[in-house]
């Protein structure tokens, strides 16, 4: 169900993350809306008499807006509501879509011509260097739509006419054409980064996709689907996301809320040649296989464990989990059979000291009874409780998934 209704041809979003205030682009209308993204108020005409606004950009207390037809991005004083320069950069002959800032340099989509502009921000917000073809069109792009960025100086451009994403390098140029391709990509629009996750929407098919940016695994969200057109998509500062829908001229929220698993030791003392890791934190939705985690933190003894998983893949991750579990279960059973050989060839090799082995193989025998106990080896090693803990207004369910097992000391 859609948070905010009745806009007209809403396109580009962006989160002022100092008032908590969402701004909408609204293309038919020619205008900027503002929502308090608090109580849900809209002032529809906050900013109006536009050609053709399309991406929004917040740096420095000004709001920026790249006006498509007139081929200029516009600044905006957001203290007094007005605009402050109609053509702050002037780009001409190319097409300004959508735009992203970082570091005092604001990146263009120009899907019309293929390329992505780049301009320097000076001191006083003024546009001092401009480089109209940054990214030219024979880099391979095509119509290049969305445009976002993380935090390791990448920028992230998703390819509206085939299907991908392209991955450049902000300080060195370097392009990445088809960095992502995935079935699950259908015209590609608007993206945004957060926790090392890009969420982007496909306008064709009305969903939201989530990419791991570490695996490049596209997930496909299924919480937020059944969209007509959607455009843009941002997120806030408090696991919320917004997608703009041009279809039914509407505003989408959805909460990015983990599902956690967590695992722990009962016995805080456990052996260091296991090598599990002492705590993990993965964002939801992830794709990557614990034994890769386990590579890499290994040599680390822990009591605790804990990984975040997506609800629509509990199932698969669970029995990568209990796989691991069999592995800790098989490497104990050699551990015990290895200190069984020990003891028989002290037996055959020192009758003398068969007293005393014999109590040896008391206290043995005892810790492997009790790891067989713990750790039967056709039963699951998990204690599984699943609880429903957040229904948020409709949207989906969250579970909190809680694992344990034991790990006992030889």
């Amino acid at each position: 169900m859609s948070w905010i209704r009745n806009l007209t041809s809403p396109q580009w979003l962006v989160y002022d993350n100092n008032n908590n205030i969402l701004y909408v682009s609204n293309r038919i209308s020619g205008t900027i809306s503002k929502i308090c993204v608090s109580t849900g108020n809209v002032e529809q005409n906050w900013i109006y008499g536009l050609t053709s606004p399309y991406g929004l950009a917040i740096h420095n207390n000004y709001l920026y807006m790249a006006d498509m037809m007139s081929s200029s991005i516009l600044q905006i004083d957001m203290e007094k509501g007005i605009i402050n320069n109609k053509t702050w950069a002037v780009i001409e002959p190319y097409f300004p879509k959508h735009l992203c800032i970082n570091n005092n340099i604001m990146y263009v989509s120009c899907p019309n011509s293929n390329t992505i502009c780049k301009i320097q921000i000076d001191n006083d917000s003024n546009a001092s260097i401009i480089e109209k073809e940054w990214i030219s069109k024979s880099s391979g792009l095509r119509t290049p739509n969305g445009i976002t960025c993380d935090n390791n100086g990448y920028l992230y451009v998703s390819n509206y006419d085939n299907n991908t994403i392209s991955k450049i390098n902000m300080t060195t140029s370097e392009i990445e054409v088809y960095w992502v391709s995935s079935n699950l990509l259908d015209q590609p629009t608007g993206m945004c980064v957060f926790n090392n996750f890009i969420y982007i929407v496909n306008e064709r098919c009305g969903s939201l996709c989530q990419i791991n940016i570490d695996s490049k695994v596209v997930t496909n969200s299924v919480w937020a689907s059944n969209m007509c057109n959607p455009i843009s998509v941002i997120h806030d500062t408090v696991n919320t996301i917004y997608i703009s829908s041009n279809g039914d001229q509407s505003i989408y929220r959805y909460n990015i809320i983990n599902d956690v698993v967590e695992m722990y030791t009962e016995n805080r003392k456990v052996l260091e040649e296991m090598q599990i890791p002492n705590k993990i934190k993965v964002p939801n939705m992830i794709q990557n296989n614990l034994s890769s985690i386990y590579r890499e933190i290994a040599d680390v003894a822990p009591n605790s464990l804990d990984i975040s998983i997506s609800s629509e893949k509990t199932l698969e991750k669970l029995n990568l989990i209990q796989e691991q579990l069999n592995l800790i279960y098989e490497k104990l059973n050699i551990m015990n059979q290895s200190s069984s050989e020990i003891k028989s060839e002290k037996e055959i090799e020192n009758n003398q000291e068969k007293d005393s082995q014999k109590k040896i193989e008391k206290s043995q025998s005892k810790s492997i009874v009790t790891i067989k106990k713990n750790l039967p080896h056709n039963k699951p090693l998990m204690d599984l409780k699943v609880n429903n803990i957040y229904p948020h207004k409709g949207h989906f369910t969250n579970k909190h998934i809680k694992l344990t097992y034991k790990i006992v000391k030889l």
